[in-house]
C-alpha cells in the first residue's frame, strides 16, 4: 500500500488506516501513533484485518526499534521518522521510500553513542519547504542531567545524504527545562517550537 500525501494526512489525523509495525512480529501497535510502536507500547491492540503493515522494524542497526513518533511524509510519498533504540546505540532517523507496493528503508542519521549530538529520539519529525528535517532527542547533549538533557536537531539535505546540526542543547542553562519528548511545530518563518518535560 502506497500512501498519497492526502491519504496520509487523513490517516495521521483522523482515520489511521495504515500502520508501521513497531516490532518484527507485528503483534502490537499504538492507535495514536501512525509510525508504529514497540512491544512496550501503551494503549496497544493487535493488528486487525483492516490494517496494512507498511514496514516491520527489525531492531537492526539500520532501522532500530521503538518508533514512537508519527512520521512526516514528503511530496513523493516517502515517510521520515525516528527510532528510539538501536542495538548498542542511542537512536536513529530513518526514511521509507515507496518501491512498488512496498517501502524501502534507509538510515538517514545515527546518533553517536557518546550522546554528544543527542540521544533517544521519542518524537516524530517536521519538514520545512527545503526538505530539511527537525526533531528532538530526549537525552544527550551537554546538559547537566544524568544522560544529557536533550537537544533540538536539524538534518539538512546534502550531497549523498544529510548533515546533522544541533540547534539547541537543553540543560546548559538552569532555566530552559529538559528532556524534550514531543515533536516540533514550524510556525511563521518556519521557526521550530516544541515542548519539554521538565521545568526548573
Amino acid at each position: 500500500m502506497r500512501l498519497s500525501s492526502a491519504t496520509a494526512r487523513c490517516a495521521f489525523g483522523v482515520a489511521i488506516a495504515a500502520f508501521l509495525a513497531g516490532c518484527s512480529n507485528g503483534a502490537n501497535f499504538t492507535p495514536q501513533n501512525i509510525a508504529g510502536a514497540s512491544q512496550h507500547a501503551r494503549h496497544a491492540r493487535p493488528l486487525s484485518a483492516f490494517d496494512t503493515v507498511l514496514y516491520s522494524f527489525t531492531s537492526s542497526k539500520t532501522d532500530g526499534s521503538d518508533p514512537y513518533g508519527s512520521p512526516v511524509i514528503d511530496g513523493k510519498g516517502a515517510l521520515y521518522g525516528t527510532s528510539l533504540n538501536t542495538p548498542g546505540g542511542v537512536g536513529l532517523v530513518w526514511k521509507l521510500t515507496p518501491s512498488g507496493s512496498t517501502y524501502k528503508e534507509s538510515d538517514l542519521y545515527t546518533f553517536p553513542t557518546n550522546k554528544s549530538q543527542g540521544a533517544y529520539p521519542q518524537a516524530g519529525l517536521v519538514m520545512d519547504s527545503s526538505g530539511a528535517l527537525y526533531g528532538t532527542a530526549s537525552a544527550g547533549g551537554k546538559g547537566k542531567c544524568t544522560n544529557g538533557c536533550g537537544v533540538i536537531f536539524k538534518l539538512t539535505p546534502s550531497k549523498g545524504g544529510y548533515t546533522e546540526s544541533m540547534l539547541y542543547d537543553f540543560g546548559v542553562k538552569s532555566s530552559d527545562g529538559a528532556l524534550p519528548d514531543a515533536a516540533l511545530l514550524l510556525v511563521g518563518s518556519e521557526l521550530p517550537l516544541g515542548r519539554r518535560q521538565n521545568w526548573p
